[in-house]
């Protein structure tokens, strides 16, 4: 059974989240929580009370973020908030036990799908799970020990808080999952949870990470959608900054409009692009259109180069096999132009986080190791190096971290995840949001739910 398979086993309708349609994120006016009915006000003197919406579960939105209600309309002038506290079930659980989200969330996890999440499973596991009917969503521990088999000191925290966090949960079980050979340090090893409301394993997936003294996890639903990450280019000699954006922006949409393997695979299966409108004129050019670019600034072997993140703002096909076989086209190309410097050639492998399992940083750069108040529980030590002068000196990442799929692509990159990185918040792009570029693109909407 490959991944597809697997996702699809889990595709029941216990496990699917109901959300509202995909709108643009408004993260200045957080939205209502998506579905069930709003926790009760905090008694007077208490922050505002914290709620979640949920972008995961819709095989049209593509991100996973996570808001506040009742947060300010704006960010105090020095960035700095005092939450103490975070209303959960109907009580307060101090910041001591349960690090609050930031008032205007979390950033998203970017190039999730079944593929990086289940793609380590056994035949076993699989055919295991896939026996299972219940509503269920999947628990991944941040830092997992690298083993074939389930840690029991981790499976016993994990328990211990997932049932502190939910309740009617006397029945709740947390399957655990065997990898196969080849895994790696950072291979995700997700958990099953079963056996608590389904309206109480929803809230787990709204929140989305739960950092606790014990131990932090990731909740995510059993329906992933594709990945919204593309590829990583490397190879351009081109500044951090807009205008370069928008040049290598318009030469990835020029050469995949000229790519005849691209045209004649969408052409195969309409499933390869059922979710791109009918009203559109050209397939590949409504592709292009939704694609977006950010630079990430990579310190290596003690000399900085930038590479290039290709996201897509929306889902064009709802099957996550159809995305993995578009990505493998677009990274076959290589990306030169007369107005760009150099050649653009695509990481044969991407970074995988070992904390949230995202696939477009390394994970001493995950942006949730950057939560004020976080429980990091890095095992690894991230230690600075020192670039050449006129060069801001980021943090280093000691982990290997090669993404490991089914069946495991060779890593031929000589980087091995060992690049070092810093951010650029702003990601070019078509704009759905306030601002240009909306949650992904160059107006501060991008601020929750930009790239990284």
């Amino acid at each position: 059974m490959d991944v597809e398979s697997v996702a699809a086993s889990l595709h029941n309708p216990a496990n699917a989240i109901q959300t509202p349609a995909a709108t643009a994120p408004q993260p200045a006016t957080p939205p209502a929580p998506a579905g069930g009915v709003a926790p009760p006000p905090p008694p007077a003197g208490l922050p505002p009370q914290p709620t979640a919406t949920a972008a995961v579960g819709t095989q049209a939105q593509q991100t996973a973020s996570t808001t506040y209600a009742g947060a300010a309309a704006a960010a105090p002038p020095t960035g700095v908030y005092n939450i103490q506290v975070t209303f959960h079930n109907n009580r307060a659980i101090p910041a001591s036990q349960l690090t609050p989200l930031p008032p205007f969330g979390i950033e998203s996890i970017h190039g999730l799908s079944p593929y990086s999440i289940l793609g380590g499973l056994t035949e076993l596991t699989v055919d295991t799970w896939d026996e299972i009917t219940d509503a269920s969503v999947l628990i991944l521990a941040c830092y997992d020990r690298p083993s074939r088999h389930a840690d029991p000191d981790t499976h016993r925290k994990l328990t211990e808080r997932l049932k502190e966090f939910t309740t009617d949960n006397e029945n709740l079980q947390l399957h655990t999952a065997d990898l196969e050979p080849g895994y790696n340090a950072a291979t995700p090893r997700p958990y099953l949870c079963t056996g608590a409301p389904k309206e109480q394993l929803d809230a787990l997936t709204r929140r989305v990470h739960w950092s606790t003294p014990s131990i932090s996890f990731i909740a995510l639903p059993t329906v992933l959608p594709p990945s919204d990450l593309v590829m990583v280019l490397d190879g351009f000699f081109m500044e951090p900054n807009e205008k370069s954006e928008e040049l290598i922006l318009s030469l990835i949409g020029s050469l995949l409009r000229k790519s005849n393997k691209l045209a004649e695979w969408f052409m195969k299966d309409p499933e390869h692009h059922d979710l791109v409108p009918d009203t559109a004129f050209d397939i590949v050019d409504h592709i292009t259109s939704i694609l977006r670019v950010s630079p990430i600034t990579v310190v290596k072997d003690n000399a900085s180069r930038v590479l290039w993140r290709v996201y897509t703002l929306e889902a064009f096909t709802t099957s996550p096999r159809a995305m993995e076989e578009f990505i493998a086209i677009a990274k076959l190309i290589r990306y030169q132009g007369p107005f760009v410097i150099g050649v653009g050639k695509a990481k044969p492998t991407d970074w995988q986080c070992a904390c949230c399992r995202g696939r477009d940083h390394p994970t001493g750069l995950c942006p949730l190791k950057q939560i004020p108040g976080v429980f990091d529980l890095d095992p690894n030590q991230h230690r600075p190096i020192q670039p050449p002068p006129a060069v801001d000196t980021p943090e280093t990442s000691s982990m290997s971290i090669r993404p490991s799929l089914r069946p495991a692509a060779p890593n031929n990159n000589a980087s091995r995840g060992h690049f070092t990185t810093s951010h650029q918040d702003q990601g070019r792009g078509r704009g759905r949001g306030r601002g240009r570029g909306g949650y992904a693109g160059r107006g501060r909407g991008a601020h929750a739910n930009g790239p990284y």
